[in-house]
């Protein structure tokens, strides 16, 4: 139905083109941005923990609209969360792609390089996994009932990423690392 509707202006056939949703690399000042999302990340955090906290409070009566009003934080939170991780991956990414080519005795680099990657995609792989009940229980965040639109829904996707993720842990950096251990000389030590 409508896919990217404002390239409609330019030709029809720019309208309907199929183009990725997703990014796969980080847009505007990298580092400057990164810093930021990490920020609004850590302050979300707290955000988060406070809603955590109060739900225990709410009266039953009262949990509804609590949860109408806590689900945009929460999600808030789990998107800020996502665009941390993204921003410092693909820096993550580009570094281990640079000294893998340019520094090929710099193993030890290399491996704390590995090392945060890593831990940054698992990361998001439970950022994910705490984010889908909030997506599940909160239709208004689903842009499956955007009008303006067509996206399969916010739980399927959040699945499909979770199983990208997945693949990028446990198949696509032990490959990497791999290749880097087939490639990379061994400096004698004497």
């Amino acid at each position: 139905m409508a896919r990217f509707l404002f390239l409609a202006e330019l030709s029809e056939a720019e309208a309907m083109a199929l183009r990725p949703v997703c990014l796969t690399s980080p847009r505007g000042n990298v580092p400057v941005f990164g810093k930021m999302y990490q920020q609004m990340e850590k302050r979300l955090k707290l955000a988060d923990d406070e809603v955590k906290a109060a739900e225990l409070l709410v009266p039953q009566r009262c949990r509804l609209p609590f949860r109408a009003e806590a689900s945009c934080i929460l999600w808030f939170y789990a998107t800020a969360r996502t665009h941390a991780n993204f921003y410092e991956a693909c820096q993550l990414r580009d570094q281990f792609r640079t000294l893998s080519q340019t520094d090929p005795t710099g193993r030890d680099r290399l491996k704390v390089v590995y090392d945060r990657w890593l831990e940054v995609l698992k990361d998001e792989r439970q950022n994910v996994a705490e984010a889908l009940p909030i997506a599940e229980a909160d239709m208004r965040l689903d842009n499956y009932y955007a009008p303006d639109v067509s996206f399969s829904h916010l739980s399927d996707m959040m699945h499909a990423k979770s199983n990208i993720l997945d693949c990028e842990i446990n198949e696509y950096l032990p490959s990497l690392w791999s290749q880097v251990n087939l490639h990379t000389p061994r400096v004698r030590r004497e």
